[in-house]
């Protein structure tokens, strides 16, 4: 075979493998129903490119803040503020695929382009099989993003450990490493291994040059959280208060309402056994990620009595998010997936060097790996109607929240709409109350705060919505989708005489 053909069938394969792995994740994000958690991510955006309003000091935010800006940013180019939010989530989605590609070929390097392809294309069907990243990944949420910030700290810090002067590229995976924590709290564990692996850089031999490159990270880390640094500086409790205080709320609602579910550490590793692990594709990536990259580098520290950077770095970093992803409470699976691709990246490291080892011939790890990727591949099934359903966009959720939006919009006849979700209004272009930016997280804490303590951090309880509403009345009240929580929002309608409407399966309109 030709060198031209080898190449344009390599082009070809790669072509074939991100196009359809695009479909796939767009098919997902597209096909996916109404998840709670968007509702804040996607309002924020909404609010800072339409208002100027910024979380904390205009209203509740129960994250860390990053991913508003993003979302800000899209929401000045398009209309469809959810579809344009889950389109940047499958965007984040996309490049970490290529870079577990390219970070796998890289493994790979000086072996058999057939082995190297065949690995790095195994990995990318890893990652889009397994139910984690299936059931995560493509949604208007911060876990996307983050993911993806720490692939690119990681092989920035692996490329800078390479290199005679590795300040600049340290400067940069602690900027990364910045930006994922100012995406979501639970990363800030991840730092620690960055941290560490620095005192393990082949090519720093004086005290001078590993302090600068301890410097170096560390100023990139700071550079990276300067978004979230400035948010604190001008509302310091609000940002503490969304960070910090909100969570010990939410479990004590939890507590409160009779949860069942994984609230103390030991429930959260039984949720593990029992609702991930469960999974075959979780429990074979996992059996798989602990049989390569910890085997490996137990062989390679034996064996060099010192662990390369690549290898301490995944060790330590899959332990350290699996703390992260237990500390949340209660404990969903999605907190999980963070685990996921750095699992791929530990497989794929492991199986490069046990090919290494065995002079690079295809062998029995190499063989058991393919049987992990087919076996995980079995998931796939479930995903054909999602592409199929692709060339009927009616039937894709965000463009129905949209239609839904604008009616909304139509029936308040501009005024403000009272609702506990906000993505439907917002996508239509109606203007909702500022303080409901959370969907139902702020309202359903409330009266766990005293009054002074929601007339300070702006969350409305029962006790003063007739108050709140009375300085500035709603156009519409929008309901259906929080029963549970939404009885004082509909009491007041009909107290108002608002004139009720349904405007969907699940959405009812109180008109004024």
């Amino acid at each position: 075979m030709s060198v031209l053909l080898k190449r344009l069938l390599l082009y070809l394969t790669i072509a074939i493998l991100f196009g359809g792995s695009f479909l796939l994740i767009w098919g997902r994000a597209m096909q996916r129903g109404y998840n709670r958690d968007e509702n804040q991510f996607v309002a924020s955006g909404e609010l800072l490119a339409e208002q100027t309003l910024l979380p904390y000091r205009d209203y509740p935010y129960f994250h860390m803040p990053n991913l508003i800006f993003v979302y800000a940013l899209v929401d000045k180019v398009t209309d469809y503020s959810l579809l344009g939010a889950r389109a940047v989530s499958v965007v984040f989605s996309m490049a970490s695929i290529v870079l577990i590609f390219w970070i796998s070929y890289n493994f790979f390097r000086g072996q058999r382009l057939s082995i190297r392809m065949t690995a790095s294309v195994g990995g990318v069907i890893l990652l889009l099989a397994n139910p984690l990243f299936a059931y995560t990944s493509g949604l208007a949420w911060n876990h996307d993003l983050p993911i993806l910030l720490v692939l690119l700290a990681f092989s920035v810090h692996v490329h800078g450990s390479e290199r005679e002067n590795p300040a600049i590229w340290t400067l940069i995976s602690g900027g990364l490493i910045g930006l994922a924590i100012g995406t979501r709290l639970t990363f800030l564990l991840v730092a620690i291994p960055f941290f560490v692996t620095l005192f393990n850089f082949p090519g720093i031999i004086t005290p001078k040059a590993r302090l600068k490159t301890l410097l170096a990270f560390c100023l990139g880390m700071i550079l990276g959280l300067t978004p979230s640094l400035f948010l604190f500086a001008i509302a310091p409790r609000e940002f503490i208060f969304g960070n910090v205080t909100y969570a010990q709320l939410n479990t004590a609602f939890r507590e409160e309402t009779g949860f069942i579910g994984p609230m103390g550490l030991v429930e959260k590793m039984e949720h593990l056994r029992t609702k991930v692990l469960n999974q075959p594709g979780n429990l074979l990536l996992f059996l798989a990620m602990i049989f390569f990259a910890y085997t490996t580098g137990i062989v390679d520290y034996r064996k060099k009595r010192r662990a390369t950077v690549e290898s301490l770095l995944i060790l330590l970093i899959i332990p350290f998010l699996g703390i992260g992803s237990l500390l949340p409470t209660p404990t969903f699976n999605q907190y999980f997936f963070s685990l996921v691709p750095f699992a791929i990246v530990g497989i794929l490291y492991g199986l490069a060097r046990f090919n290494e080892l065995s002079g690079q011939r295809i062998t029995w790890p190499l063989v058991l790996f393919l049987q992990v990727v087919v076996l995980s591949s079995v998931y796939f099934i479930d995903d054909a109607p999602h592409i199929a359903r692709l060339g009927n966009p009616r039937s894709w959720y965000p463009l129905q929240v949209h239609r839904l939006g604008k009616e909304i919009r139509a029936a308040s006849m501009d005024a403000k709409v009272l609702t506990l979700t906000p993505i439907y209004p917002l996508d239509g272009g109606a203007e909702i109350y500022a303080e409901f930016a959370t969907g139902v997280f702020a309202w359903r804490t409330g009266h766990l705060l005293t009054s002074d303590q929601r007339q300070v951090f702006q969350v409305i309880s029962e006790d003063e919505l007739e108050d709140f509403l009375s300085k500035d009345p709603p156009g519409a009240i929008l309901v259906g989708l929080h029963p549970g929580q939404e009885g004082p929002l509909i009491d007041y309608a009909r107290q108002e005489g608002y004139k009720e409407n349904l405007l969907s399966e699940d959405l009812n309109l109180w008109v004024r």
